[in-house]
């Protein structure tokens, strides 16, 4: 029995431990970006600025985007290959370009 309780702990801990490792850097080099971020599992994460950093984050679809013209202004959804989400499962910079109309994400 006490084998089978180290085995279920072993197996806990290595599903949270790699669920929750992935390092997320965002950055931004557009004038008119005041903050950026991106939404995982339903929740966003971000910040004003033109760089965000997010560690322990869970591999899944994300989906990035800049808000644009002062912190109470625009939001504006970033594409990468003409799509609005994507997948990610390893530590990830996604630099956003907005060009006065429209966010694309480059990933690196």
């Amino acid at each position: 029995m006490r084998h089978l309780k180290i085995f279920f702990f072993l197996f806990i801990f290595t599903f949270v431990s790699t669920s929750h490792a992935i390092q997320i850097n965002v950055k931004s080099s557009s004038k008119e970006v005041s903050a950026l971020g991106f939404t995982v599992n339903g929740k966003n994460h971000g910040g004003a600025g033109k760089s965000y950093l997010a560690s322990n984050m869970p591999a899944g679809t994300y989906e990035f985007g800049v808000r644009v013209n002062g912190l109470f202004g625009t939001d504006v959804p970033c594409s990468y290959h003409s799509k609005k989400e994507i997948q990610l499962n390893k530590d990830t910079m996604a630099i956003l370009n907005y060009d006065g109309q429209a966010c694309t994400m480059f990933i690196k």
